[in-house]
């Protein structure tokens, strides 16, 4: 799977008003289409400020076109990239061309004789590009301007015909109008937190320009595209883990996919307040997805965990939010667990979708909690390690239509009916200790796509799964099948009373009134300072789980 992201910048128009006879200025102008300000534009994993230049303009002090050297002592056009994310990000910086920059055959006056008449001189067909030269400097965070500042420049036009240096995919430049050509001028891997500041410097070519650039316009666009890097593998819970693209395994989800700017839309909660220079990791979590365990198989997800000694699934290392002593939220990353198998059918409330209320709610967190009854929580080690202090985020949705990634973004959100609380969390007196249900996304997630780029699953709606839409494998390479049975979810219908999401395997998503019994497979989030220190993740080897001393480096 390869992750992409567009940044659009600026728009660069070159304007030239000259008249040749009276040696008035060349003048280059770069016109700031954003404001007039430095700027950060924040997309995917990068977050890219462009400054802008002294009165809006770059302007060539010079009477005629000029030498690199002159060329070189301009103002460049400056703007830094910094990945903000915890994968290493790959990047292209592009200069893309218009159509409208090529100039048909011609005459140009170029004065007058002594009677008045005008002199003209003609030219041939040409791309305003042949006539520009262009410089671009590299500095990362330990570099300055000066030390690796060019000493010359090239043409543009014969750069643009060099091999390796027109981006033929052009997909990710839709929003470039009348785009002609797209010349690669930069590019670059970073890692977590690393920037490359880029100087451009562009001028009229001494060698090339002549009498027939007068009153031409050149118009084109820098843009940068980026592409994520995967690791070969991550740190999980104390261990290493591979990251795959295809197949069963720990996947990559990276939020950004799902067409938000920042995480302050991935999670708009109203009292969220996020660390701005953490948005990046805040976009990417790791799910387990890939095919369910059959007897005598050996191609299935390995996920599989010991707790309250049963077998129990790691749905994956996923974001949460924390509450802190100050009143303020941060986004962190906790290990989600489901219970292999149901502990039975039962009701999700009498007449209600508040789960905050709910009879399921006080009976997962009151007798399940305490041991009570054959299949509850009765390893005191185990209940130790569930994190009661984070926020479970209940938001609901109308509809069962929509994406993966867009109920990622509902059960984050603060639609619910009739005002109902859209977070659940530990308060100071009561019986709570943070035990939930699956969310659909959480579904959605757990879904490998097989054959299928995974991200065809990811980006259908749920409801198309069982279409034949190039989908199809999304139902069978799930290992949340769950035997084909109808499981509650806790993401409650925000159009109705008493309705709440439930999953099955034969048709994905579907709801039902509070008062019907399906079968309830328990959630929880694991401390962060609980490590894996044994076993493999396969059906008869699980990953064995360990309280470790307060870590404060986190999973």
């Amino acid at each position: 799977m390869r992750l992409r992201y567009k940044i659009g910048l600026i728009i660069v128009v070159l304007s030239i008003a000259i008249c040749f006879m009276t040696y008035q200025s060349y003048a280059l102008w770069i016109k700031d289409m954003v404001a007039n300000q430095d700027n950060v534009v924040e997309v995917g994993c990068f977050s890219v400020e462009y400054k802008e230049v002294q009165d809006t303009q770059i302007n060539l002090q010079n009477t005629y076109p000029v030498s690199d050297s002159k060329g070189l002592s301009g103002t460049p056009y400056t703007f830094t990239i910094t990945n903000t994310c915890t994968i290493a990000d790959s990047y292209i910086v592009t200069l893309n061309t218009k159509k409208s920059n090529q100039i048909k055959a011609g005459t140009v006056e170029i004065g007058k004789d002594n009677k008045g008449n005008s002199l003209t001189e003609s030219f041939e067909a040409y791309n305003m590009k042949d006539k520009i030269k262009y410089a671009i400097s590299f500095v990362n965070n330990e570099e300055t301007e000066d030390s690796n500042k060019p000493s010359s420049g090239t043409n543009l036009g014969e750069f643009s015909r060099m091999e390796g240096h027109i981006n033929e995919d052009k997909s990710e430049l839709t929003s470039v109008d009348d785009l002609d050509e797209s010349i690669i001028i930069g590019s670059g891997t970073l890692t977590e937190n690393q920037s490359s500041t880029y100087h451009l410097y562009l001028w009229f070519d001494a060698e090339t320009a002549g009498n027939e650039i007068m009153n031409q316009k050149f118009e084109a666009s820098i843009n940068v595209i980026s592409r994520a890097t995967m690791p070969d593998n991550i740190e999980f819970a104390g261990i290493h883990l591979p990251v795959v693209k295809t197949g069963n395994g720990l996947y990559i989800v990276d939020h950004s996919n799902s067409g938000v700017s920042s995480i302050e839309d991935l999670l708009p909660v109203a009292s969220y307040t996020a660390d701005s220079e953490n948005t990046g990791w805040q976009m990417t979590e790791y799910r387990f997805a890939g095919k369910a365990y059959t007897e005598g198989s050996t191609d299935y997800v390995h996920n599989y965990v010991t707790f309250n000694g049963e077998l129990w699934r790691i749905i994956g290392l996923v974001n949460v939010l924390v509450p802190k002593e100050d009143g303020s939220r941060e986004v962190e990353q906790r290990l989600k667990i489901m219970r292999n198998e149901t502990i039975g059918k039962y009701s999700w409330d009498d007449d209600s979708n508040d789960w905050t209320q709910s009879t399921l709610m006080t009976y997962l967190n009151g007798d399940y909690y305490n041991g009570v009854g054959e299949k509850s929580l009765t390893d005191e080690v185990s209940k130790e390690m569930i994190d009661e202090d984070i926020i479970w985020n209940i938001g609901g949705s109308s509809h069962n239509s929509s994406t993966v990634y867009k109920y990622y973004d509902y059960e984050r959100g603060t639609s619910s009916y009739n005002h109902q609380p859209t977070e659940w969390k530990k308060e100071d007196g009561n019986i709570f200790h943070s035990i939930g249900l699956i969310y659909p996304s959480d579904y959605g997630f757990a879904a490998s796509g097989g054959t299928t780029e995974r991200e065809l699953c990811l980006n259908a709606p749920f409801n198309d799964w069982d279409a034949e839409l190039n989908t199809v494998e999304c139902l069978s390479t799930t290992w949340l099948d769950n035997n084909h049975i109808w499981i509650w979810t806790m993401t409650p219908r925000s159009d109705a009373a008493n309705r709440v999401f439930q999953m099955n395997v034969d048709q994905p998503l579907g709801f039902q009134d509070v008062d019907r019994k399906y079968d309830v497979f328990p959630v929880v989030y694991i401390k962060k300072n609980v490590r894996i220190t044994g076993g493999s993740g396969e059906h008869d080897h699980p990953y064995v789980l360990e309280l470790k001393a307060v870590d404060s480096e986190g999973m």
